[in-house]
C-alpha cells in the first residue's frame, strides 16, 4: 500500500522532481505529485504500471462527450468510453462497469494548503526573482496572507501551484526572458 500525506504532496523536493520529469509548465499540483509518488513506489516492485490517466482524453470520458451530436459524430473521440468498457466487460465487476465517471480528487487536507501558503510566502521574499516578471506579486501576496488557507473543492493549492512551479522551472532552466 502507498500512503500519501499532505507533507509528501507539498514537499518542494517532490515538486522539483515532478517539474523536471514533466519538463514543461502544465502542472496540476497535488495530482502530479500524487501520481509521481505512486509510480515511484510502484517502480520499487515493477517496471510497468498502467493507470487511467488521460483515458478521458483518449476515450471521450468528459461530459461534453455525452452530447447527442457528439455521440452521433463519425469521428474519434465522439464515442463515450464504450470501447474500453465493452472490451473489458467480461472481467469487470458489474458495479465497476456501471460506475459513473468521477473526477480525480484534489487534496482537501488543510496542511497541504498551509504548506503551499508558506512556500508562497518564502517565494515572495525573493523579490528579484524572474517569476515576478510574469506573476503579479501583489496577487500572490494576498493569497499567501489569507488568515486561513484556501480549501476549495476544485483545488486548494490553485493560487500557489502555478507560481511555485513557474519559479522552480525558471530556476532549473534559467531561460533568458525578453518581455519587450
Amino acid at each position: 500500500m502507498v500512503r500519501l500525506d499532505a507533507q509528501a504532496l507539498a514537499d518542494p523536493g517532490v515538486r522539483a522532481e515532478v517539474v523536471r520529469a514533466r519538463d514543461l509548465l502544465a502542472g496540476l499540483g497535488d495530482m502530479d505529485a500524487s501520481l509521481y509518488l505512486l509510480f515511484r513506489a510502484i517502480r520499487d516492485h515493477s517496471t510497468v504500471a498502467l493507470s487511467g490517466e488521460s483515458a478521458d482524453e483518449v476515450f471521450g470520458g468528459y461530459l461534453q462527450f455525452f452530447d447527442e451530436e457528439a455521440l452521433r459524430a463519425d469521428t474519434f473521440p465522439g464515442w463515450e468510453k464504450t470501447l474500453l468498457r465493452e472490451a473489458t466487460a467480461d472481467v469487470l465487476p458489474q458495479s465497476v462497469y456501471d460506475r459513473v465517471k468521477s473526477p480525480y480528487p484534489s487534496t482537501q487536507d488543510p496542511q497541504y494548503a498551509a504548506a503551499l501558503q508558506d512556500q508562497a510566502k518564502d517565494l515572495l521574499t525573493r523579490t528579484g526573482h524572474p517569476v515576478f516578471d510574469l506573476v503579479d506579486p501583489g496577487r500572490l501576496r494576498r493569497a499567501a496572507e489569507r488568515k486561513a488557507p484556501m480549501n476549495s473543492q476544485a483545488d486548494p493549492g490553485a493560487a500557489w501551484n502555478g507560481p511555485l512551479d513557474l519559479a522552480l522551472w525558471l530556476d532549473l532552466y534559467q531561460p533568458e526572458l525578453d518581455l519587450s
